[in-house]
C-alpha cells in the first residue's frame, strides 16, 4: 500500500510540474508578442500555422509574417485592370471558346464522315477564331503590360496563322482529292454486328451473306487518323463522301474547276495533305495547351519563380484531363479498328501498305493501347527526373525535390514494366484473338496479318495512375486548404484506376461481351470521370490559384464542385458529339 501512494503522489506531482511549465512558457509566449515587434525583421510568409477558411484571409488571425505576405498580395488581373476595349477581352474569350469547343468538334465529325459540309463549317469555325483574335489584339495593345514577355499573346500570333494554313491546305487536299476522281476501294471490312464462332469461321468470300449490304467497306478514312479507326476504305471522290453516288456534282464543284484552282493543286498540293493531316487534331491538341496557359496570363498568376509550379501542375494535370478525353473517345467508338475501342480488330495483308501506321504494328499484333500507355509513362518519368530542380537551379536539392523525383522514379519503373508486359502477352492476345473468332478465321480469303483482341491485361498503366493519386493524397502542403486539394484529386485518380481494373476483369471473364465493333463498357465512364476530373482539379491545385483561393475566403468545396460541375457538362458534349457523329454515318448508307 506505501508503494501505491508513493507512485501516486509522484504522478501528481509531475502533472502539477508539467502544468506549471506549459504556464510559464505561454506566459513567456504572451510577453513576446506584446512586446514591439520590428518589423524590417520579418520575412513574408504566407503560411506559418494552418488557419480555417471560409472568409477572406486577411480577416483570420494571422501571424506577423504572414499579415505581411496577404496585405501586399497583388489581385490585379487583367479582368480587374481599367480600359476602355474590356468588352474586346470577353468578345474574344467568347468566340475562341465557341469555336474551338462547340463548333470545332463538329468540324471533326464532318471530316470523318466525308460531309460536303467540312469546308464550309470549317471556315466558320476560322472566321470566329480570326475575329477574336482581333479582339484580343485591340484589347491587349490598350491594356497595361501587367505580364511582360507573357505566352499567351505569342501564342495567340501563332494560333492565327495555323488557321490560315489549316483553312488554306483543307481548300486545296479538297480540291486535289475532287480532282483525282474515285479511288477503288482497298480495305476490309469490320463485322456490322457480333458474328457467332461458327459463322467467322465460314467467312471466306466477298460474296458471303455474313455482312450487311451497307457494312461492306468499313467506314474509314484513309486520308486521317480519325476517331473511329486509323487507316483506310471508304473511297474518296469528287462528290466529297456524303453525297449520293447518284449526284456526284456538289455545290463546290464549279470552284474546283476553275483554273487557279488547279494551279494551286498542283503546286501545294504534296504540302496541303501533309498540313491538313496534322492540323485536323493538330489544332485540338494546340488549344488544350492555349486554353491554361489564357488562364494563368489573363489572371496574372504563375508569376516570377511561381510559373514552375504552375507549370507542373498544369502539365501534370493536363495530362491526366487529356487521358480522361481519350477515355471517353475510346467508350464512344474511337479508334475501333486499332481494338482501342474494347473490340475485336484486324488488318489484313493488302491493307498494311496504304497506312504508315500499319506498317509499325508488330509480327502478327498490334500495337494496344496499354503499349502507348506504357511508353509515355516511361518517356514522362525519365523527362521529369530533370525537371522538378528547375525553381532553384544550382541550389541544394530539398526534400520536396527528392520526394518528387521519387515518383519520377516510380513511373520510370512502372513505365518499364508495362513495356515489358506488353512484349511478353503479345502470344496471349494472338491467342486469346483466336480462341474467339476460331483458329481458322479469314476475311475475304484473306488471314490477317494483324489481329487484337481488344486490350492487353497489364495492371501497369493503371497502377501507376492509383499510386500516383495515392501518394499525392497523403502530400502535406504549406495550407490547409492545398493539402484538401491535392487529397480530392489524389483521390479520384486512385478511384479512376481501381475502376479501370474492373473493366480489365470485365473483358477477361465475360469474353463474351466483347465484338468487332465497340464494346462500351460501362466502367470506363466512370474511369473517364475521374480522370477528367480528377487532371482539372490537379490543375488547380497550383500554389498560384489555392493562394487566389486563400485570399478570397473560398473553402476546398469550391474546386471540387465547380469542377465535378464543369466535366458533367463536358463529357455530355462529348458524347453528345459521337452520337452526332453515328448518326451522319448511319445516314450515309
Amino acid at each position: 500500500m506505501n508503494t501505491y501512494w508513493i507512485k501516486l503522489f509522484v504522478a501528481v506531482a509531475a502533472c502539477h510540474g508539467v502544468r506549471a511549465m506549459n504556464m510559464e512558457a505561454h506566459s513567456h509566449a504572451t510577453s513576446t508578442l506584446s512586446a514591439p515587434l520590428d518589423l524590417s525583421t520579418v520575412v513574408p510568409v504566407a503560411h506559418e500555422v494552418h488557419h480555417m477558411h471560409g472568409v477572406p484571409i486577411l480577416e483570420t488571425e494571422l501571424t506577423p509574417a504572414e499579415r505581411l505576405f496577404w496585405e501586399a498580395y497583388n489581385t490585379t488581373s487583367y479582368f480587374t485592370v481599367e480600359t476602355p476595349y474590356k468588352s474586346q477581352l470577353y468578345v474574344h474569350l467568347g468566340l475562341v471558346y465557341a469555336a474551338f469547343v462547340l463548333v470545332y468538334p463538329i468540324v471533326l465529325v464532318l471530316r470523318n464522315v466525308n460531309s460536303k459540309w467540312f469546308l464550309p463549317s470549317l471556315t466558320v469555325h476560322s472566321v470566329m477564331v480570326i475575329a477574336s483574335l482581333f479582339s484580343y489584339s485591340l484589347f491587349i495593345s490598350n491594356a497595361p503590360d501587367l505580364y511582360p514577355n507573357n505566352a499567351y499573346s505569342k501564342m495567340s500570333t501563332g494560333l492565327f496563322f495555323l488557321v490560315i494554313v489549316h483553312l488554306f491546305s483543307s481548300f486545296v487536299y479538297t480540291a486535289k482529292k475532287w480532282l483525282e476522281g474515285p479511288s477503288p476501294a482497298t480495305h476490309a471490312p469490320l463485322p456490322g454486328k457480333d458474328i457467332q464462332m461458327s459463322e467467322l469461321n465460314g467467312f471466306s468470300s466477298p460474296s458471303s451473306t455474313l455482312y450487311d449490304s451497307d457494312d461492306r467497306l468499313h467506314r474509314l478514312s484513309a486520308d486521317s487518323l480519325d476517331l473511329e479507326d486509323q487507316g483506310s476504305s471508304t473511297p474518296t471522290s469528287h462528290h466529297s463522301g456524303a453525297a449520293s453516288p447518284q449526284k456526284p456534282e456538289f455545290w463546290l464543284s464549279r470552284l474546283f474547276q476553275l483554273a487557279p484552282v488547279a494551279k494551286l493543286v498542283s503546286i501545294f498540293g504534296l504540302a496541303s495533305t501533309f498540313n491538313f493531316h496534322v492540323l485536323n487534331y493538330g489544332m485540338l491538341c494546340y488549344f488544350l495547351i492555349y486554353a491554361p496557359t489564357g488562364i494563368a496570363v489573363l489572371s496574372c498568376i504563375g508569376m516570377g519563380n511561381h510559373v514552375f509550379n504552375l507549370l507542373a501542375h498544369f502539365i501534370k494535370g493536363g495530362v491526366f484531363f487529356t487521358l480522361g478525353i481519350v477515355s471517353l473517345t475510346r467508350y464512344c467508338g474511337g479508334w475501333s479498328k486499332l481494338g482501342w475501342a474494347w473490340n475485336r480488330s484486324y488488318i489484313l495483308p493488302f491493307e498494311k501498305p496504304t497506312s504508315f501506321w500499319y506498317k509499325l504494328q508488330p509480327k502478327n499484333g498490334m500495337i494496344t493501347m496499354e503499349m502507348v500507355e506504357s511508353s509515355l509513362i516511361l518517356f514522362y518519368g525519365s523527362t521529369n527526373v530533370f525537371l522538378e530542380h528547375l525553381a532553384a537551379p544550382g541550389g541544394p536539392w530539398t526534400a520536396k525535390d527528392l520526394q518528387h523525383v521519387s515518383i519520377a522514379f516510380l513511373y520510370i519503373g512502372a513505365g518499364l514494366c508495362g513495356v515489358v508486359s506488353e512484349l511478353k502477352l503479345a502470344d496471349w492476345r494472338l491467342d486469346k484473338f483466336y480462341s474467339q473468332v476460331g483458329p481458322d478465321f479469314e476475311v475475304q480469303g484473306y488471314r490477317p496479318a494483324h489481329v487484337t483482341p481488344g486490350f492487353s491485361p497489364n495492371p501497369f498503366p493503371a497502377f501507376t495512375i492509383f499510386w500516383t493519386g495515392l501518394l499525392m493524397s497523403q502530400h502535406q502542403q504549406a495550407s490547409e486548404l492545398s493539402t484538401s486539394v491535392h487529397v480530392q484529386w489524389g483521390s479520384l485518380l486512385t478511384y479512376g484506376s481501381v475502376v479501370r481494373l474492373v473493366t480489365f476483369l470485365l473483358m477477361i471473364f465475360f469474353p463474351k461481351s466483347q465484338s468487332f465493333q465497340p464494346t462500351k463498357p460501362f466502367t470506363e465512364l466512370l474511369t473517364s470521370f475521374c480522370l477528367l476530373c480528377g487532371g482539372l482539379v490537379f490543375m488547380e491545385s497550383t500554389d498560384p490559384v489555392i493562394m487566389a483561393l486563400e485570399y478570397r475566403g473560398l473553402t476546398p468545396m469550391f474546386t471540387m464542385n465547380v469542377s465535378v460541375g464543369v466535366i458533367s457538362l463536358l463529357m455530355a458534349w462529348i458524347m453528345c458529339v459521337f452520337s452526332i457523329r453515328d448518326r451522319l454515318k448511319a445516314g450515309s448508307h
